[in-house]
């Protein structure tokens, strides 16, 4: 759903603070081999640049090709790593400050099932043109009053809705909200997807992520919202139809 490209020439770059005193100078931590790696693991578009950390370390977190597969680049002044992000497996290089190289590799843990991976997101973007995603809890009211909303917008827009759980609910009363609603089990699937993890899709409920010709589109859009509200949001990141 994305092409790969040459992967950005500009490096990470970090203060070091010299020991006299003097202005910091910059520091690039094995950029060629982190650049190679980059470039071999297929990262696409631009990184995504995160809060930097206590410690002054820098985070980007590249896309690839794949969807569900991503990697998380650090760079600080002892060093740096990078870590491929997959649905089964975290593998991780990280280098010192003298470039040495080490290579670790540990499983990935999944939610128990029901649940929505990278997987059914693919399905998901593979078999319907056009649709939402939708992220509740039932510890969020809004979340619960908001899918007959969101749900009223996409219907009047022929759009299908993927309704995920948030990964932190309370599983039995999820399914107790849901019983009362009258909702299907299909919203009882618990959101368990490195891709719309690393799209922020998953650090509010409710959110709503739209999808359309094979891919996620526009930004995650958090908060419960009327059906106006979520038909203006809609009308305006989706591509018009042809």
């Amino acid at each position: 759903m994305r092409r790969p490209r040459a992967v950005l020439a500009a490096a990470l770059v970090v203060a070091v603070v010299v020991p006299d005193g003097r202005a910091n100078q910059p520091f690039d931590p094995c950029p060629r081999e982190r650049r190679a790696q980059r470039d071999t693991w297929g990262v696409v578009d631009r990184p995504r640049r995160q809060p930097p950390t206590t410690d002054g370390r820098v985070i980007m977190h590249w896309p690839t090709a794949i969807v569900g597969a991503w990697v998380v680049d650090e760079a600080g002044a002892d060093g740096a790593s990078l870590t491929r992000v997959t649905p089964s497996t975290l593998e991780r290089l990280d280098w010192n400050a003298a470039c040495v190289t080490t290579r670790t590799e540990r499983r990935r843990a999944s939610a128990p099932s029901p649940r929505f991976d990278d997987a059914d997101l693919r399905t998901a973007l593979a078999g319907h043109a056009r649709g939402v995603i939708y992220v509740w809890s039932p510890h969020m009211p809004l979340s619960v009053d908001a899918y007959a909303a969101i749900a009223d917008a996409a219907a009047a827009r022929m759009l299908r809705v993927d309704v995920v759980l948030d990964a932190a609910a309370d599983r039995a009363f999820a399914t107790r909200v849901a019983r009362e609603r009258g909702w299907s089990a299909e919203v009882l699937r618990v959101a368990d997807s490195v891709e719309l993890q690393f799209r922020d899709v998953l650090v509010h409920a409710p959110t709503v992520q739209p999808y359309a010709a094979g891919q996620l589109v526009g930004a995650a859009f958090p908060g419960g919202h009327t059906a106006a509200e979520y038909g203006a949001y809609l009308d305006r990141v989706l591509p018009a139809r042809r």
